[in-house]
């Protein structure tokens, strides 16, 4: 029995457009970005059913322009969005729960302990390998909010090269290496106690951005082991500045200082729940397109780049079959 999941495609209030557009309606190959994420979660085997929340005529006729909805059988409904990224959230949760009032719901109802895949419609590279890869690697047991993570060698093959077009990640650094939070999630809504607060996490989810930096500090100050999150929290940013300046000496002392399993600890505290982060390394879902040049060289390379992925898939599979994990990671793309 596999997952339901939610694509959010709107651009509604504090979404960010590209070229004037919703992101998710913006075309590579004459083939909408949401169109590419919902055949990713049709050909993953841990998908059951797929929800969409957006514009709901304009997804609908994107879709049926590409030819992609006979294709979808996995596709149950498109909600139309709301005024917010949050309330958008919520009206796929409630459609995948099958309740209009989750709060109502007795305290030992298993539809509190249903787990659901959320998912941007701006992530054109995501493929069916990496959704299940995310999904193999979730304790329901043990967790209740699992990030995706991506480690920084499994996206130097997509940086800039000579001649060719490429995207320079930005990374939060830890003890355990240098990661950029990719755009999987799989959470048990109704067992997250502080739920406002994601609203404020995508509210100042763009960190390069001085005053986002200076709210989300202000918000750690409101957990109950503030100035520890603090102090993690400050480290993490110094040692992304150090980064940028390619100060990497000193960013490696710094990084030292704080571990991925401290910030999952604080996380949890932020929003009241058990969370914790889980590594994909395909790169694909860390790909958004987040701005237009972006999108310019995700639509240039997006051929080559795909192929790539698909690549990697086979080598896991035939990994698997060999009994064999891991593997070499590719230094750059053919």
């Amino acid at each position: 029995m596999g997952f339901d999941a939610i694509i959010l495609a709107g651009d509604s209030a504090g979404s960010r457009k590209v070229k004037g557009e919703n992101k998710a309606l913006l075309e590579i190959q004459g083939v909408p970005l949401i169109a590419h994420v919902l055949m990713a979660l049709q050909e993953a085997s841990g998908v059951d059913a797929i929800y969409v929340v957006g514009p709901q005529n304009r997804i609908e006729k994107a879709l049926g322009k590409s030819q992609i909805l006979p294709k979808a059988t996995k596709l149950r409904r498109i909600f139309n969005q709301k005024r917010t990224l949050y309330r958008n959230v919520w009206t796929g949760i409630r459609g995948v729960l099958g309740v209009q009032h989750p709060n109502a719901l007795p305290a030992n109802s298993p539809v509190r302990d249903q787990a659901v895949l959320i998912v941007p419609g701006d992530t054109p590279l995501l493929i069916p390998e990496e959704i299940d890869e995310f999904l193999s690697k979730c304790s329901l047991e043990s967790y209740d909010y699992f990030v995706g993570l991506t480690r920084e060698e499994y996206l130097e093959p997509y940086y800039p090269r000579s001649g060719v077009p490429g995207i320079q990640m930005a990374y939060f650094a830890f003890r355990e290496g240098y990661f950029r939070i990719n755009n999987l999630h799989l959470v048990k809504p109704l067992r997250i106690r502080n739920r406002y607060f994601i609203a404020k996490v995508y509210q100042y989810r763009y960190q390069k951005h001085l005053l986002n930096i200076l709210y989300s500090a202000w918000e750690l100050l409101r957990l109950p082991s503030s100035l520890r999150a603090l102090r993690a929290y400050t480290l993490m940013q110094l040692s992304r500045v150090l980064m940028r300046m390619s100060l990497n000496r000193l960013s490696f002392y710094t990084r030292r200082l704080v571990s991925l399993r401290s910030l999952e600890e604080y996380a949890g505290k932020f929003l009241g729940t058990r969370l914790t982060s889980v590594e994909t390394s395909f790169g694909g879902a860390a790909l958004d397109v987040d701005n237009e040049q972006d999108f310019q060289v995700i639509s240039q390379m997006f051929t080559r780049w795909r192929q790539f992925q698909l690549s990697l898939g086979e080598k896991r599979r035939l990994e698997k079959a060999g009994g064999r994990t891991g593997g070499d990671v590719a230094v750059g793309v053919a």
